[in-house]
């Protein structure tokens, strides 16, 4: 995966290149001294092909949208609770990658928590009906977005649901008026006359 490419470059004793991901298959290579980049595809090329499909110049329309997204999956029953399965139901999302420790071992099964890539920036929230031996089932999947889930139990001073919805609201729109009102410029200082590298990485399903 292109977040671990720095590592094994620096593994294998190699400094003078920054690389930066701008996504999960693609990343950005520039020479910390002139020349590095050049000087290690003319000698490492078979090395550098274990990590990427192709190096070329880095242009203004190097975007790369796939990412790497946790989903809880919840109603899979214990007769389907397999990485063959896992895959059937994600696959309208993304491929499917790996699970959590806890999701393999089978420590808890109320919940599947399940790694997919995904070209799609859109937020997952989905209701399926399976079928399983002739019985129909189920099963929510809901992106994984806010790190582990928390119950909160009101105190007596809270406010009542309606009220609290209300606020919240009311601070939410305060918050993206002031985004809207924010206006950002690019800095360019530095840039100019620098030359990039992109390379497209290879995909590695870890499953």
């Amino acid at each position: 995966m292109s977040y671990n490419i720095q590592d094994e470059f620096h593994r294998q004793g190699y400094f003078g290149v920054k690389i930066t991901p701008l996504g999960e298959n693609l990343v950005l290579l520039e020479d910390q001294e002139e020349g590095e980049i050049k000087a290690l595809m003319e000698d490492t090329w078979c090395w550098l092909e274990q990590w990427f499909k192709e190096i070329r110049l880095w242009s203004l329309g190097e975007v790369d949208n796939d990412s790497l997204v946790w989903l809880r999956v919840y109603g899979i029953p214990v007769h389907s609770w397999n990485d063959n399965f896992f895959t059937l139901i994600t696959k309208l999302f993304g491929t499917f990658l790996n699970v959590d420790d806890t999701t393999s071992k089978k420590l808890m099964m109320d919940v599947a928590k399940i790694l997919i890539r995904t070209p799609s920036l859109k937020s997952v929230d989905h209701f399926l009906t399976g079928k399983v031996n002739e019985e129909l089932f189920q099963v929510r999947i809901i992106e994984d977005s806010y790190g582990q889930m928390r119950i909160v139990i009101p105190s007596k001073g809270t406010k009542e649901r309606r009220d609290a919805i209300s606020s919240c609201s009311k601070d939410e729109d305060d918050v993206f008026r002031a985004m809207e009102e924010e206006v950002v410029e690019e800095e360019r200082d530095g840039t100019e006359g620098r030359r990039y590298l992109s390379a497209l990485t290879n995909f590695v399903n870890v499953n």
